[in-house]
């Protein structure tokens, strides 16, 4: 479009098959385009599946990976009997019930700085383990025919690769029954991956917001 190659940079990765309905990119050109302009030839030369929404002027030091405050993830399960076509790109697929007042009491012990060692995957490049989640959520929604739609949040001011997903797992097997809250508490506090429930299928997971340019407004919580 611009004529020349140009580096684009990224406030987050995310793993093959994740989504996102908000990212942060940055890159430098000296085209005399219109942002608008950059908007709309943009949008009819990128693949369906990506959108550019609000194009900006920064300096030319941005740097998108340290200039958000934050980020908040979603990740989306469903219970049911069957499967579901039309949710399932975005969900994954449980045929068994979980009992949610124990996946938010799972999650709010997750609240706060600490070091998340066991929800780290082993071949990330993290200099540190330690970070700071602000609050959870948890939504659910009665699906017709029987089921439920589960939303588990999370936000943060950095997460790891597959944390979330980690996470997820993790509290899928405290919900199902397979593990107590004790052994829950025991998994954090061992520091190792080895001691954390399986990784989350990548479909259920959505980065949902950027905290850029202004911090949240308000804590996620469970109540």
């Amino acid at each position: 479009l611009l004529g020349t190659q140009h580096r684009v940079d990224g406030a987050s990765r995310t793993d093959a098959g994740v989504h996102a309905e908000d990212q942060l990119l940055a890159f430098s050109t000296a085209h005399p385009i219109r942002l608008d302009g950059l908007v709309r030839a943009l949008n009819k030369k990128l693949p369906a599946s990506i959108g550019v929404r609000s194009p900006q002027e920064v300096p030319l030091d941005f740097q998108p990976r340290f200039a958000n405050f934050g980020k908040r993830y979603r990740y989306q399960l469903y219970t049911s009997p069957t499967k579901r076509p039309l949710i399932d790109r975005y969900a994954t697929w449980l045929h068994y019930p979980l009992d949610l007042e124990l996946v938010q009491e799972g999650m709010m012990a997750l609240i706060g700085e600490r070091d998340f060692a066991s929800f780290a995957a082993s071949n990330g490049q993290h200099k540190t383990t330690i970070r700071n989640l602000w609050g959870a959520a948890l939504q659910q929604s009665a699906l017709t025919e029987g089921g439920e739609l589960i939303a588990l949040e999370f936000s943060g001011s950095a997460f790891m690769k597959q944390m979330v997903r980690n996470l997820v797992g993790t509290l899928i097997e405290l919900g199902r029954g397979q593990w107590s809250l004790e052994r829950f508490h025991e998994a954090i506090e061992a520091r190792s991956r080895s001691a954390a429930g399986p990784t989350a299928p990548a479909r259920g997971l959505c980065l949902m917001e950027m905290y850029w340019p202004k911090p949240p407004q308000r804590i996620l919580t469970s109540e």
